[in-house]
């Protein structure tokens, strides 16, 4: 478990018959993994980031659990955050009012979210800005977000500490997220991107601030970097004497 949060568990598999666009075309998590790996897996001996590592992490909570990883995330993450965390889901409607569509650069034309069969890898849940601040509060707060707790002490602690890292000096995967420094901050957080939406989740543990942004275009990797970079710059430069 540890090699697949960290991603280092010497295979990548490449994403096949990943995406699919209709709810009743959805694989059980188990059978689209299964036959990824044992048709298209390959080794590489390096830290590589992989839908389908985290993938097969979810799978192995469903295993342990007894219950589908929507059911579980549901029940442990979603429910008990209720009234802080009432508009985020792991398996939504395909067609919602509140959903957003991504858009193609150049001419205009949308088209509906993306969806995977890798549902733990993060590209099946749905989530509101506002949600994922009182996320990033919990985390911020070692696992609590008011009176209520989703991770104990010891547990969110574990997530947020050093799990791999290729050399000294270098960033480091941790447990889940992985860290971002910049301008000497300690950050650490995630990307998330599909075809057509690219989002941002940093944590300035030391500062006790958490950044996130979502764009729904395939240009909006760039505007994620950009506005990154931009708020580290304004709220937390580096002195002169370090520039």
């Amino acid at each position: 478990m540890a090699h697949l949060l960290a991603h280092t568990p010497g295979f990548e598999a490449p994403r096949v018959r990943t995406n699919f666009s209709a709810a009743d075309k959805m694989m059980p998590l188990g059978e689209v993994l299964a036959d990824d790996f044992r048709t298209s897996a390959t080794s590489r001996p390096i830290c590589l980031l992989s839908n389908h590592g985290t993938a097969l992490a979810g799978y192995i909570v469903e295993e342990v659990s007894g219950m589908p990883w929507e059911a579980y995330v549901e029940q442990s993450i979603f429910q008990p955050l209720d009234e802080s965390f009432n508009r985020t889901a792991a398996a939504p409607p395909i067609l919602s009012n509140d959903m957003s569509v991504g858009y193609w650069y150049g001419n205009g034309s949308s088209k509906q979210r993306d969806l995977s069969h890798l549902r733990p890898s993060g590209r099946r849940v749905s989530s509101t800005a506002v949600d994922m601040a009182n996320f990033m509060i919990a985390h911020l707060q070692d696992g609590r977000l008011g009176s209520v707790r989703i991770l104990s002490e010891t547990t969110a602690r574990q997530m947020h500490s050093r799990l791999f890292t290729h050399a000294p000096g270098l960033n480091a995967m941790l447990h889940g997220f992985y860290e971002m420094t910049e301008n000497g901050e300690k950050i650490y957080g995630h990307e998330g991107d599909t075809p057509c939406f690219h989002a941002q989740l940093a944590l300035f543990p030391e500062r006790k601030v958490g950044l996130f942004v979502c764009y729904n275009s395939d240009t909006g990797a760039d505007a994620r970097v950009g506005f990154f970079e931009a708020f580290v710059d304004h709220y937390y430069r580096l002195p002169k004497s370090r520039r």
